[in-house]
């Protein structure tokens, strides 16, 4: 319906050039790059070379995929606008995108040196960290992020995973127990958290993970039931 809304403002051509961008944002943040481009190439000319739509049409690049797109309007942006805060972030994701891990730490960095509250630059740092093996500074770097934004479902299961690397299963279990509060339909929470509770000896609760698992719907809870309840 909001998709539909959008569609029909811009036809009808009520959206100023900052109303487009937060319906960019809104695209992006559902998935829809698609629809987020749509909504660029409606930008008037003379706002296409504004340091919000390069940046946009960046992070539409870096949602696809497509880091050789990103790149170059990355390079714009530096040359046109180097002051602009955010060229940093897009560089960490880029290098993100291409598995160099360093280089991407090294990029947030510089965010985070500038703006400690950065949290897309925080999550994100986190999962470069994770992917290195760098396992305590993502568990740090995500309770950081939870910090500010505590109902992110995604990064409660995220740190759980990296805890379980680390053995530390009591902790764990909470980070999954958040994320499954958060989203029931999570079903990988779920069978991070029987593996938890296996690894503290406590085969009854990891049971009863599995069994409220199926219950939410989970196929692959019902083909490994046997593992946890026997």
């Amino acid at each position: 319906m909001k998709q539909v809304l959008t569609i029909l403002l811009l036809c009808c051509g009520y959206l100023t050039a900052q109303d487009k961008y937060g319906a960019v944002r809104k695209n992006l943040f559902s998935g829809n790059t698609a629809m987020a481009y749509r909504v660029l190439d409606s930008i008037a000319a003379k706002e296409k070379v504004a340091d919000s739509s390069i940046y946009y049409t960046a992070l539409c690049a870096l949602q696809e995929n497509d880091w050789k797109k990103a790149k170059e309007q990355i390079t714009k942006l530096s040359k046109a606008f180097p002051a602009f805060g955010e060229t940093d972030f897009l560089i960490g994701m880029v290098y993100y995108l291409r598995e160099d891990y360093g280089r991407c730490t090294e990029a947030f960095n510089r965010v985070l040196k500038k703006n400690p509250t950065h949290y897309k630059a925080l999550y994100n740092r986190a999962m470069a960290y994770g992917k290195a093996g760098s396992y305590a500074f993502a568990i740090e770097d995500l309770g950081a992020y939870l910090l500010l934004q505590p109902n992110d479902g995604a990064a409660y299961y995220a740190r759980a995973y990296w805890l379980e690397f680390t053995e530390q299963y009591q902790a764990g279990v909470a980070d999954y127990e958040k994320a499954i509060q958060i989203n029931p339909k999570n079903f990988d929470a779920y069978i991070g958290l029987a593996f938890c509770w296996s690894k503290l000896n406590d085969r009854a609760k990891a049971c009863e993970v599995i069994e409220r698992c199926i219950h939410e719907g989970s196929q692959i809870g019902a083909d490994i039931k046997n593992i946890y309840c026997r």
